[in-house]
């Protein structure tokens, strides 16, 4: 073999790879814009019909009451029960 064609199979084959690697990354560009734009209006639909999740009064006191309870449960458990804490 001529060291020529060899550069150049060589030459040949990266414009091969480098067009194949283009192709796919702008195939995958093109499938997440398409389905992104296809989703679109149900995203905005859903938006618009969402309401803010509105919290029970109390429920705030009652999740903080049960995270102390918790805390001071798991505390007694190991022992760790000190009274000038």
């Amino acid at each position: 073999m001529d060291p020529e064609d060899v550069a150049e199979a060589i030459t040949l084959t990266w414009i091969g790879v480098g067009t194949a690697f283009v192709v796919l990354v702008s195939l995958a560009i093109i499938i997440l814009a398409g389905s992104r734009l296809i989703a679109l209006p149900s995203r905005i639909s859903d938006w618009r019909r969402s309401k803010p999740v509105e919290i029970p009064e109390g429920a705030r006191d009652k999740a903080l009451a049960a995270s102390v309870a918790v805390s001071a449960l798991l505390k007694a458990r190991r022992g760790e029960n000190d009274p000038t804490e």
